[in-house]
């Protein structure tokens, strides 16, 4: 299907680098039309761009005026003060635990004991947002007064009332007679 368009009488037909009115006869148009025309169509771009850029400066200012979240990518959550709650292992029983925090921006450091069985240790980390990613460290003594040590990689979500860190691997240190700790879970809500 071919599709037409009558003339418009008077409309300037540019083929080729020539122009030519159309009409009932043809006629060339001179140089100094041209340009006119030419200088006509680029202001009306121009306007046209201006006109659009206006419009998309216009709709990035608008927009939602809702406050952040009060955590963010990026920002700390408070979790300085002692928290209690439990410890779980694949392969000891719960336990309490207890955990004083202190915090300088987003890294934190600590101890922790437990009042059911004579596990203690220090924590270091750092939030980063709600998350937390650090190191507890481990010291117990086993039947027979034997010390054992060793360090848990643990990580998790933080609130400023509610932690859970895990660690899959447990406690990684020396030999010591008694199972150290794998598969920890920390549970702990702030006092």
């Amino acid at each position: 299907m071919r599709v037409t368009a009558a003339p418009i009488a008077g409309a300037v037909l540019s083929i080729g680098g020539s122009a030519f009115r159309l009409g009932a006869r043809r006629e060339r148009v001179p140089q100094h039309a041209r340009t006119i025309i030419s200088d006509a169509k680029l202001e009306e771009t121009m306007r046209v761009a201006w006109i659009l850029c206006f419009m998309v400066s216009v709709a990035a200012c608008g927009g939602n005026s809702t406050a952040p979240s009060a955590v963010s990518a990026g920002t700390a959550t408070n979790i300085a003060g002692t928290w209690n709650g439990t410890i779980v292992s694949s392969n000891n029983a719960t336990a309490q635990v207890r955990m004083v925090l202190t915090q300088s921006g987003s890294d934190i450091t600590g101890t922790w004991d437990s009042t059911s069985v004579s596990w203690a240790g220090q924590i270091s980390g750092a939030v980063n947002g709600a998350s937390f990613d650090g190191q507890f460290k481990f010291s117990g003594t086993a039947a027979g007064g034997t010390v054992c040590t060793g360090t848990a990689i643990v990580a998790g979500p933080v609130s400023t009332s509610t932690m859970t860190w895990t660690s899959p691997s447990g406690v990684v240190g020396g030999s010591c007679p008694a199972p150290l700790p794998v598969g920890l879970k920390i549970d702990v809500q702030h006092q």
